[in-house]
């Protein structure tokens, strides 16, 4: 049995909140698949990946800060990334 949550508009606030939630043990959360858009910047020399603010505009976030916020979710046995520019 699966349990598929879809967010078409996912911001770092809701993301953080579904990994609490999971750590908690309010829910299982085993993967976290991204698709969308990312960029790379040359002036930080790394990848960004685009969730969204609540304003619905682009939140470019980079890679340390969303290592920061999987890391302490223990459930997590896969975190598949998907991103084009």
């Amino acid at each position: 049995m699966v349990d598929l949550t879809k967010s078409d508009h996912c911001t770092v606030r809701k993301l953080r909140d579904e990994l609490s939630a999971a750590e908690k043990g309010d829910r299982n959360i085993h993967v976290f698949h991204f698709i969308g858009h990312g960029i790379f910047d040359p002036e930080e020399d790394e990848g960004k990946l685009a969730f969204e603010k609540d304003d619905g505009t682009a939140d470019l976030v980079s890679g340390g800060l969303l290592a920061d916020l999987i890391d302490p979710a223990t459930q997590l046995r896969l975190v598949f990334l998907n991103a084009c520019w």
